[in-house]
């Protein structure tokens, strides 16, 4: 995990339902269960130095979900970190539906 940057300690979802968060506009996406929280992790795919992740920009759809976009970064290698898991979100990561008691596959 020394290879990525952390972008945001923690998000919680403090609602009575689950939580789309979008990565990228609608290339990865985790939907995060009520009362559960994750760090978000990311690096630049590029790796030589070209683009910023930070500051992200955050938007909220119509919807009710979140979007978050890197700052210069176009399509940053995005993970999760849940419940002591990495993650690689994929379209979409529903968070309810893994077994993180068993191992995940770690990249």
């Amino acid at each position: 995990m020394n290879d990525f940057v952390t972008v945001l300690n923690s998000f919680r979802n403090d609602h009575d339902r689950p939580l789309a968060i979008w990565l990228e506009m609608l290339c990865e996406g985790v939907i995060l269960p009520p009362g559960e929280s994750l760090t978000l992790l990311a690096r630049p795919k590029d790796r030589d130095g070209s683009g910023e992740l930070l500051p992200l920009s955050m938007t909220w759809d119509k919807d009710g979900s979140l979007i978050i976009y890197a700052h210069t970064v176009m399509d940053p290698d995005w993970h999760i970190l849940y419940k002591g898991k990495l993650i690689k979100p994929e379209w979409p990561t529903k968070l309810a539906d893994l077994d993180v008691s068993a191992p995940l596959d770690q990249e």
